[in-house]
């Protein structure tokens, strides 16, 4: 016990009576209370420090916590944002690579196959070949642009019916609008980027012409021929001419293996859609992607 707690103890158990003996039993216990009591607090005010201590070493350790899973959200934020980048590069290097393959290739829609073709490609493409591109090659030839009518296998590579997809099959955002035509569409591939651009620039005049022959009273007949549009881009630009930007989309075309559209504030202005997966007018053009 130090000095202090001794004088002060002396002085509290010299405040007993003249008749209370220092020997007594009573004056004893009070003593050992006395020292308890003064013991109790110093232990007291001692365990007070130390789990004041602890309490500044959670805090600590929990800012300490707080600081470390702010940097790891940060970090994890900025990986997410560069994977994002990757996912969308990727992607649309996937989407550009599989609409270059199909540079050569058409769709032909409303033309129906005689029975008598059968499910030959060979029949199938000589008669097509007869009935619309042949009239093309006359026209071509009569402009000085070939030399000769090619045979078809000379300007077609392939073609088949495609039969049309259920709605479950569609990919993600691909607003399909109702068929034109209960014929199957017609895919075909060109031997060349040329023969595709003598297509284009003569389908119009045969195509009306063709679909002016065609149609009676019961059903108008459009022949239509389009290029072989990867499904991300057709699902693009069928939201564009949907009903959903009504109001907002002037024209909007795939040319030159580009999707491109007007607004109706603008319409001579023509932008080209960079972010084919996103259905944001605002940030359809906005987008890069940094591998091409």
């Amino acid at each position: 016990m130090s000095a202090a707690r001794q004088t002060q103890t002396s002085m509290q158990a010299g405040k007993v009576s003249d008749s209370e003996s220092i020997y007594s039993e009573t004056f004893l216990e009070k003593v050992k209370a006395l020292i308890k009591e003064e013991i109790k607090a110093e232990i007291i005010t001692e365990l007070s420090s130390k789990v004041d201590n602890a309490l500044q070493q959670i805090a600590d350790v929990k800012q300490e916590v707080k600081s470390l899973a702010e940097t790891n959200n940060s970090q994890v934020s900025s990986i997410n944002t560069k994977l994002e980048i990757l996912e969308f590069d990727i992607k649309t290097v996937a989407n550009v690579r599989q609409q270059r393959e199909r540079d050569e290739g058409i769709m032909i829609y409303d033309v129906p196959l005689p029975d008598c073709v059968g499910t030959s490609t060979i029949a199938q493409t000589n008669y097509l070949f007869d009935k619309l591109f042949k009239p093309m090659c006359i026209r071509a030839k009569e402009d000085g642009l070939i030399q000769y009518i090619p045979e078809p296998s000379e300007m077609i590579k392939v073609c088949h019916p495609v039969p049309r997809k259920p709605a479950t099959d569609l990919p993600v955002g691909m607003a399909q609008r109702p068929p034109k035509s209960p014929e199957a569409p017609i895919i075909m591939k060109l031997a060349s980027k040329n023969w595709k651009a003598l297509v284009y620039k003569y389908k119009r005049e045969i195509l009306e012409a063709w679909n002016k022959r065609n149609s009676t009273r019961e059903r108008k007949v459009q022949v239509e021929i389009l290029d072989d549009l990867t499904k991300w881009n057709l699902a693009c630009l069928n939201w564009l001419k949907s009903e959903e930007n009504r109001g907002i989309i002037h024209t909007a075309q795939f040319r030159s293996g580009k999707i491109r559209y007007s607004l109706m504030s603008d319409p001579r202005k023509f932008k080209i859609v960079t972010d084919t997966f996103t259905r944001d007018i605002k940030e359809i053009s906005k987008k890069k992607c940094s591998l091409i």
